[in-house]
Formats: structure tokens, C-alpha cells, sequence
């Protein structure tokens, strides 16, 4: 739900999603200088918020993650440090992907991606270089998506279990 909300992608920038082919130093650099131009920054902004369109949808596919699990899947969650991340990214990747990636597609139409990306494509060579397309744009969208998704739960995970107590009282609270 977090993640869903308008600018929370682009606000993190751990998990902010950018343009194929943009990391790297020179490469970064080129980006923030296209940014400060107003080049690619609206691009960028609507990445981010396609993202957040495609992760709203990605919570039934985590219900069904938890729903599928088995007791043998119990030590693996409870004795790592990621444990709940790790299960969730095993098992509910396939299916994200699956759902996430025609979402993605959508929203990127949607937020006016494609038409930005055919605009900043006729008047910068960077962009003609690089080889992105729609297709390639969508791919790159929908990988950063579900590693910036998994990124926020396993952030998630380790507050969590950095204060047990915490949240065990809070839990405790809540069934009074």
C-alpha cells in the first residue's frame, strides 16, 4: 500500500526506478544533467509512478504467497535475517511477473511514458544509442519494480525483527 502511493517510488532512492542503461557513473552523471534540463526527469517521474500503479496490484499475489505456505517453509522464514523476504521473493515472483508486467505496460501508457520516451527518442542521440524501446522500457520498469518492491519488504522485515518486543506488544494490543 505503501509503495502504491502517488511519488513514493521516485521519493525513495533506493528504490527509485530509472532508464535502461542509466547506471553507472558517466551514465548517471548524463542523467542528472538530462534531469536539471527538464530531459528526462518527467520520464523518470512517470516510471516511478507506473510502478506504483503495477505495485497495488501485487497484494493478492503476496496473499496467495502466504497462503501457500508449508509448514517445512516455517524454519527458512523464522531463522534468517530475510527469511519472509526470501520466501515471498521465491514464491511469489513467478506469478508478479506474470501480472505485474502487463500492469506496468498499462500504466506507462497511462502515465504518458511511451509518448515522453518517443519525444526525448527524436531529439536525444543518448536515448537512440541506448537501443530503448517500448518493450525494452517496459521490461527494465517492470524488473525494477518487483526488486524495489522486494528492497521495501526486506527493509520491512529487518525493523520487524530489530524490535520484536515492540511489535509482539503491538500485536498483543491490538487483540484485547
Amino acid at each position: 500500500d505503501k509503495l502504491s502511493k502517488p511519488g513514493a517510488f521516485y521519493a525513495d532512492t533506493a528504490i527509485r526506478i530509472l532508464l535502461p542503461g542509466t547506471t553507472g557513473k558517466l551514465a548517471s552523471k548524463m542523467m542528472k544533467a538530462g534531469d536539471k534540463l527538464g530531459v528526462t526527469k518527467k520520464l523518470t517521474q512517470s516510471l516511478n509512478d507506473a510502478a506504483g500503479l503495477a505495485a497495488l496490484e501485487a497484494k493478492p499475489v503476496f496473499r496467495n504467497a502466504v497462503d501457500g505456505l508449508k509448514l517445512t517453509d516455517v524454519p527458512g522464514i523464522a531463522l534468517k535475517n530475510d527469511g519472509a523476504t526470501s520466501y515471498l521473493e521465491k514464491s511469489a515472483t513467478p506469478d508478479l511477473k506474470l501480472k505485474v508486467r502487463p500492469l506496468v505496460s498499462s500504466a506507462l501508457t497511462k502515465v504518458g511514458a511511451f509518448s515522453q520516451l518517443g519525444k526525448i527518442g527524436s531529439s536525444s542521440k543518448l536515448l537512440g544509442l541506448a537501443g530503448l524501446t517500448p518493450e525494452k522500457l517496459t521490461d527494465s520498469v517492470t524488473d525494477q519494480t518487483l526488486k524495489g518492491i522486494f528492497n521495501y519488504i526486506g527493509r520491512e522485515e529487518a525493523g520487524l525483527r530489530g524490535n520484536v518486543l515492540g511489535v509482539g506488544k503491538a500485536i498483543l494490543g491490538t487483540i484485547n
